[in-house]
């Protein structure tokens, strides 16, 4: 099918503000820079070259010269991987080709990995020794002199610590913690309160197989996704596909994050450590509880 004659290409870029005159003739004719990006759903059936020929001269018709390859999921957040399958051989000689009839039409464009991260993550963290990430979680009570406290971690959770606070002027000292870690067993604190009040903290995790905080993870992220469409499309990577569009990250787990490198990395990039003011994160312990959560 002879597709349409591509139009008269537009600026790459918007001319510096202080360029009045251009400035409003960019307003004008806006540079294909600043013109609509849609997102182009490659799902929902076979995929056809013919077909997305003709679609891609609508979209020249209407002044877009970019669009979004995106992939949706099904109900359970699975990937749908459209026919052909996603990253299969055929998949990729059908991208080269889109590349190609997008540069014939002054068109370009990127991908979205929307669906795609979270288990391509997931299986960097199986795959690789030593990571471990997750969700911190808290619990804590408060003891008078005497109380046996009653705090256990979750079932199937790793314990990351668990402390002993002085209670001053009604809210704990955040500089002056008893370590508990003596105390526990099987996620369990066993420990009484002596004279005063006291605020304890048992800080444990929701373990995830991916570790954003471990060394690996971005070369490691950089391999499974991206790098592939250097060796499938070579030369095309910053030239006519420009764009990764990432919406939604999904690590597979949730703020605060925990890392097995974490309080390493911390007391290597502040100089003191971290792990007893982490309850800070969840309640407040005095001045300080802003500065810790920043």
């Amino acid at each position: 099918m002879p597709h349409a004659q591509a139009s008269p290409p537009l600026p790459a870029h918007a001319p510096r503000s202080a360029d009045l005159p251009d400035l409003h003739a960019s307003f004008l004719r806006p540079p294909a820079s600043h013109g609509p990006v849609p997102f182009y759903w490659w799902a929902g059936e076979t995929l056809d070259r013919e077909r997305i020929a003709w679609q891609l001269d609508r979209l020249c018709e209407k002044g877009v010269r970019q669009t979004v390859i995106s992939y949706p999921h099904h109900p359970d957040g699975s990937n749908d991987p459209g026919d052909p399958k996603l990253f299969s051989p055929a998949w990729w000689d059908l991208f080269r080709w889109f590349l190609g009839e997008c540069r014939q039409r002054g068109m370009t464009a990127g991908f979205q990995d929307y669906t795609l991260v979270e288990p391509i993550l997931k299986a960097i963290g199986r795959e690789t020794p030593g990571m471990e990430g997750g969700q911190m979680s808290c619990s804590a009570e408060r003891l008078a002199a005497g109380q046996a406290t009653r705090l256990a971690a979750e079932p199937g959770t790793r314990v990351i610590g668990a402390w002993a606070y002085p209670v001053e002027q009604g809210g704990p000292v955040p500089d002056q913690p008893l370590d508990l870690s003596d105390t526990l067993e099987n996620g369990r604190l066993a420990w009484t309160a002596p004279a005063g009040e006291w605020f304890v903290a048992l800080v444990f995790a929701r373990l995830n197989s991916f570790d954003p905080l471990h060394p690996d993870s971005g070369p490691l992220a950089i391999e499974k996704l991206y790098a592939p469409f250097e060796r499938e499309c070579p030369g095309e990577v910053g030239r006519t596909l420009n764009l990764f569009f990432q919406d939604e990250l999904d690590f597979g787990c949730r703020m605060p994050f925990w890392s097995s490198h974490l309080l390493d990395a911390f007391a290597a990039a502040k100089g003191y450590p971290l792990a007893a003011l982490l309850p800070a994160l969840w309640h407040d312990m005095g001045p300080r509880t802003e500065k810790i959560r920043l």
